[in-house]
């Protein structure tokens, strides 16, 4: 008898351990506040993932402040202290360059690393390097201040790079069934950011000086980081070797054309952003006007981001809402300028309303891209990738497309300060090339749907 319960005891030991390795093998976010009680766990993971994804898109919202945080007042500054266009030029580009580098190399490494320590990390860094970069304007000499505002606005790109792609993987890891949904409300609120950080900026820099807007918003990034703490802990202990996954992800078709999709989006955003105001010179509006007709294209993104997410998760068609996407703004940047072919004269409601679809389209684009993206890494087919090592997925996935944004706001910029600035036709031209590129995309995932579907009925 004694014999047997020895056994029977034995046996448990070995099915909990069983239990315990199958349970780390997989990504698994865990809540810090689990009793034993399911019931009430369950309860309480529901409601943690809410305020996690509250908080997550709150952080985001913040971070995306400091992109555009002195786009109303820095450049002035710099005119007053005799730097040139192009110097101004790379200490804008810098951010979004460093953002690239970053996103694509933590989102190889973030389940080695650990997300908590990355969203931390990134908090403090572009936190730290805005409040440095309050201080930069007690430097005199001109070359010493371009440089130093180069290498902290890099800083905070980093930083930006590393606390949005883990945030981005996390936030999927935890809503894996609503993903659509997920980006939906964290692009939401960093619309919002977009559109009031240059009205905080100018407000503080007229009232408090250079310093204030960068120390209020740096001190803020750097308190919010102490929110990690709180976090869902994510386990991921099979990742595959990141740099030899990585190899194998750029050499999928459908990732390189998807990854395209995502920089292409930008470019037609971040093309606008140097060149719309000197094209609404024709309509003599004021500064405020123009940017009030400027923020219609980003209310509308917002607006349409939340409809996205719904749309999206309830059909699952994210390769077709993409391609509807790319129609949409192929056809509006035909009269952005509008194109010189269509031989019409340009006015305020037709712009306002090319705005309205462009954020349309951006919005439906972007919250698809992303688990289109997440099931092209997951496909069972794959042999090279775990399908149950679902984190990796994620972070990968977060990875490629933020680089991918941040890669679109170099080229947009590029694109837009090169080619569009030179003249009026130069930017009808521009605009209307860039409608028929976003076309041509949308006819090449349109192929690639095709030789997916058939594939899978020859399956």
């Amino acid at each position: 008898m004694e014999d047997d319960q020895k056994l029977k005891l034995l046996n448990q030991s070995e099915d909990n351990l069983d239990s315990y390795g199958n349970q780390e093998a997989n990504a698994v976010v865990k809540d810090p506040g689990d009793n034993n009680d399911e019931e009430n766990r369950d309860q309480l993971s529901s409601r943690s993932k809410k305020v996690f994804l509250a908080t997550l898109s709150y952080i985001t919202g913040c971070g995306a402040m400091a992109l555009v945080l002195l786009a109303s007042f820095f450049p002035v500054v710099a005119v007053n202290r005799h730097i040139y266009p192009y110097e101004i030029a790379v200490i804008f580009a810098i951010y979004p360059l460093m953002k690239f580098l970053s996103s694509t190399v933590i989102g190889l490494y973030l389940p080695q690393v650990g997300v908590n320590i990355t969203i931390w990390m990134g908090l403090i860094l572009e936190g730290g390097g805005l409040i440095i970069f309050a201080f930069l304007d007690r430097i005199l000499d001109r070359n010493t201040f371009v440089v130093y505002c180069i290498i902290t606005r890099g800083f905070q790109g980093v930083g930006a790079g590393l606390h949005l792609t883990a945030s981005i993987a996390c936030a999927i890891a935890i809503n894996q069934d609503a993903i659509g949904t997920t980006i939906a409300i964290i692009e939401f609120a960093a619309g919002i950011a977009l559109i009031i950080s240059p009205i905080i900026g100018g407000v503080l820099y007229q009232y408090g000086g250079f310093k204030a807007p960068f120390l209020a918003l740096g001190c803020l990034l750097v308190i919010n980081s102490f929110l990690v703490i709180k976090f869902p802990r994510i386990h991921d202990i099979r990742a595959s070797p990141p740099l030899k996954t990585f190899l194998k992800v750029l050499t999928m078709p459908r990732v390189v054309i998807l990854y395209v999709t995502i920089i292409l989006q930008t470019i037609c955003v971040t093309f606008l952003d140097p060149t719309i105001a000197i094209h609404l010179r024709q309509f003599h509006l004021s500064s405020s006007a123009i940017g009030g007709l400027y923020g219609i294209q980003s209310l509308s993104y917002m607006i349409f981001c939340a409809v996205a997410g719904i749309i999206v998760d309830k059909t699952g068609k994210f390769r077709w809402i993409n391609i509807y996407a790319f129609i949409i703004l192929a056809v509006s940047f035909q009269f952005v300028g509008p194109a010189p072919y269509l031989k019409m004269h340009q006015s305020l409601t037709k712009i306002v309303i090319v705005f309205i679809f462009i954020g349309l389209a951006i919005a439906l684009s972007v919250v698809s891209s992303y688990p289109d993206m997440a099931e092209i890494l997951t496909s069972r087919k794959k042999k090279w990738i775990n399908h149950e090592n679902k984190f990796m997925v994620f972070s990968l996935t977060s990875g490629l497309a933020n680089s991918g944004l941040a890669l679109g706001q170099i080229l947009g910029l590029l694109i837009g300060g090169a080619l569009a600035l030179k003249s009026d036709a130069a930017f009808n031209w521009t605009s209307s090339v860039l409608g028929f590129l976003a076309l041509g995309q949308a006819i090449v995932m349109i192929i690639l749907t095709a030789i997916d579907c058939a594939n899978s009925n020859e399956s």
